[in-house]
């Protein structure tokens, strides 16, 4: 519990100062190109975000999950941060049922899903 509240409490530190985000183990964040607002909080499939923005400026921890809507599209660049552990790695994947997700660079990036210097992820369902 201790540790929690520590990232919770860096998170909100340094979220103050717009620099990245630490973000609490072991959450789950929604994303949902139809449906989605980024203004929402994003930890829930009806609080889910919209865009890739706020994906982006947070930085990951062991247990995390990054979910995105099954049928949804997006067009820019993934950018992953943080690391997992061996028995507890961050996973990004998809919810719902339908199509995989679709994350496109559409040219306008060298990759569509970016991860520099981390560890212990699992994407899959994309």
């Amino acid at each position: 519990m201790r540790k929690k509240l520590i990232g919770i409490t860096l998170g909100l530190l340094l979220s103050g100062l717009g620099s990245t985000v630490v973000v609490a183990e072991n959450t789950s964040y929604y994303i949902d190109s139809k449906q989605g607002s980024d203004r929402a909080e994003g930890r829930s499939e009806k609080g889910a975000w919209k865009t890739l923005a706020n994906v982006n400026t947070l930085t990951f921890e062991p247990g995390d999950n990054v979910l995105f809507k099954s049928g949804g599209n997006w067009v820019g660049q993934l950018q992953l941060k943080g690391a997992g552990t061996e028995g507890n790695p961050i996973r990004v994947g998809r919810y719902g049922k339908g199509k995989a997700p679709l994350i496109a660079g559409a040219g306008k990036e060298d990759s569509a899903v970016l991860l520099q210097n981390g560890s212990h992820w699992v994407v899959e369902d994309l």
